[in-house]
């Protein structure tokens, strides 16, 4: 056994990606290909396994090796290669193999006793070299062994690598809403305001179509607000969340997210009716669509939109939801849908095999099941069929506000360090309420010390030196009666201590929100009670 570091393995597969159905299989026996086109080394090879733990088949080719890596009910756990096949030679062997079974642990076997031969072997992505006539069966065994520990590792680190690379893409995507979403609050507000102040003006003014691109500048406002949040939540990957979802909303999200990818290969057609709920994990569910969305524009050539369709439906029964997302595009091959839901299976060369992987989840995360049926060239069909009784149970609803309530000026402090912000929120709530504001924790700690008798408290989440979440600490400890009173305004949660403030039972108003929507969360947390 000649010793060697394993070889550096591409992280993107070349070619079709193929990987063991589990490095760790619940059954006692391990399988094994051997690939040798020498019947007497075969019979002798054979023998050499027969005591140990691995079940042993054998094909006299590399192409059917290949083949035998495409069957999702025969895939080996290890393979252990011969370096003279009749269809491939020396570490063309090795290298071919590993384009196709980029994950599969490879032990070389031959009678090869070249100097560095085995270095090359390893380099070229073999797991370990053995040479024929220095081998028995316990170091066959050994070297088998080895090599499927390194393959677990390898699949271990790869999912780690993948989970981290989704975690860096959440954080990025709650940074980019959080540094967005500020400046949208107060420029939503200053829009409106303007907007206001203008139509009040007497007939004579002479406004022309300066009302006109006020409109228009509120309405870009909002759809960045709405991308901004759509992002937001789907960069939220492990938000677990339950909510009631409105299916024909989250459709829209999703195909809002994947325009760019849809817009230039295929006409969109959607057929979800309206009210069409379900309780779930929002963030979840769209997820999966948006994977779903992306899997079926990929699957169309770019610039042929009006020679293809990508259908969007969804029907209900009284015992589950039916969500159907259907292509025109290339297909997939019976050996590839056979093993399209395994992590890291994928045709594309920027492709990370989890898309359909991350599908299965979710489906599983609501006790349903996804199905998928597809030919080459005649497009892709997948069902996720999601049971209304799925164990999940829908948040409380805030209690709506009363007319009455709405007449009753409350006393209010906010909390927000962005000097912008606060002032535009001020604005709208001393409409209603008697506001106190300011620009720190520590500041809003000084002025609960004073006078802690306050209706709601509106706090950001996000602020320097003694954050929303450090502040909601305190007043749990020290005023626990004005706890369920506090209002998290967020544009993001940037750090794991804001991320367990947003999936705790506080009230939440995520930025930018309007008057209405501040007004709504203020009543709902100040009751009727009187402050104490």
């Amino acid at each position: 056994m000649i010793a060697a570091s394993p070889s550096e393995r591409p992280s993107t597969p070349q070619g079709l990606a193929t990987n063991p159905r589990s490095l760790s299989p619940s059954r006692e026996s391990l399988r094994l290909l051997l690939v040798e086109d020498s019947r007497p080394d075969r019979v002798l090879l054979m023998r050499l396994l027969r005591d140990t733990p691995f079940e042993a088949t054998s094909v006299e080719r590399l192409r059917d090796a290949i083949d035998r890596c495409r069957e999702r009910d025969s895939i080996p756990d290890v393979i252990l290669l011969d370096l003279s096949l009749p269809d491939a030679a020396g570490l063309e062997a090795v290298a071919g193999l590993r384009a196709q079974a980029w994950a599969m642990p490879i032990v070389v076997l031959t009678g090869d006793t070249s100097p560095g031969l085995g270095a090359e072997a390893m380099r070229a992505g073999a797991d370990d070299f053995l040479v024929k006539g220095q081998v028995d069966g316990d170091s066959l065994t050994r070297a088998l062994s080895f090599a499927i520990e390194r393959g677990r590792r390898l699949e271990a680190t790869e999912r780690l690598a993948r989970a981290e690379g989704l975690a860096s893409l959440g954080r990025l995507a709650a940074s980019v809403a959080h540094e967005i979403n500020n400046p949208l609050q107060y420029i939503r507000h200053d829009l409106s305001q303007v907007g206001a102040r203008l139509r009040s003006l007497p007939p004579p003014a002479e406004l022309g179509d300066t009302l006109e691109l006020l409109d228009q500048a509120t309405e870009g406002v909002e759809h960045v607000a709405e991308v901004v949040s759509d992002l937001r939540a789907l960069g939220k990957v492990g938000d677990r969340r339950v909510d009631r979802v409105e299916i024909a909303a989250l459709v829209a999200t999703a195909i809002r997210l994947t325009h760019n990818e849809l817009h230039h290969r295929a006409r969109v057609v959607v057929e979800v009716p309206e009210g069409l709920t379900l309780v779930a994990y929002p963030t979840r569910l769209l997820q999966a669509l948006t994977n779903l969305l992306l899997n079926a524009a990929q699957s169309i050539e770019m610039g042929s939109a009006s020679d293809h369709q990508v259908s969007v439906g969804a029907t209900a029964s009284d015992d589950a939801v039916v969500i159907t997302v259907e292509d025109t595009g290339r297909g997939m091959p019976p050996e590839l849908l056979a093993r399209v839901t395994d992590a890291f299976v994928t045709t594309r060369a920027q492709g990370t095999g989890l898309g359909l992987a991350l599908v299965e989840d979710v489906m599983a995360e609501h006790r349903g099941s996804v199905v998928i049926e597809s030919a080459p060239a005649q497009g892709t069909r997948v069902r996720l069929t999601l049971p209304r009784h799925n164990g999940l149970q829908p948040p409380a609803a805030l209690p709506a506000a009363s007319v009455a309530a709405l007449a009753v000026r409350r006393r209010v402090l906010l909390v927000d360090d962005d000097d912008l912000v606060r002032r535009a929120v001020r604005a709208i709530l001393a409409q209603r309420h008697d506001v106190t504001d300011v620009a720190s924790g520590r500041e809003a700690l000084a002025a609960l010390a004073v006078d802690a008798r306050y209706d709601a408290l509106v706090v950001d989440l996000m602020m320097p030196d003694v954050s929303g979440a450090q502040l909601l600490s305190v007043i749990e400890a020290r005023w626990p009666h004005l706890r369920s009173r506090v209002i998290v305004s967020s544009g993001a949660a940037l750090t794991d201590e804001a991320e367990r403030v947003l999936t705790s039972s506080v009230t939440l108003l995520p930025k930018p929100f309007g008057p209405e929507a501040l007004h709504e969360a203020v009543e709902a947390v100040a009751g009727g009670g009187d402050p104490r």
